[in-house]
């Protein structure tokens, strides 16, 4: 959903998703609260990779539109 998200090449966009799907995880974890076990380590990894596909996401989104911006406005 984050990628998908950048597609539509906004930034806001793409970090609202990374922010709703981190929440939406969380939650997710607290209510199955006893099925982690010895490991609860596995769900901080997977939100932090959550994280650091958002960022990665919208800094490529931010850097297309700025591309985007200079050679649109370029004269032939």
């Amino acid at each position: 959903v984050i990628s998908a998200a950048g597609l539509f090449f906004r930034v806001r966009l793409v970090l609202y998703t990374t922010l709703l799907s981190a929440v939406c995880y969380t939650v997710f974890v607290v209510s199955r609260h006893g099925q982690y076990g010895e490991w609860p380590h596995y769900a901080v990894i997977f939100a932090a990779v959550l994280a650091v596909q958002g960022l990665i996401v919208a800094y490529q989104v931010h850097r297309v539109r700025i591309l985007s911006r200079y050679y649109g406005s370029a004269e032939p």
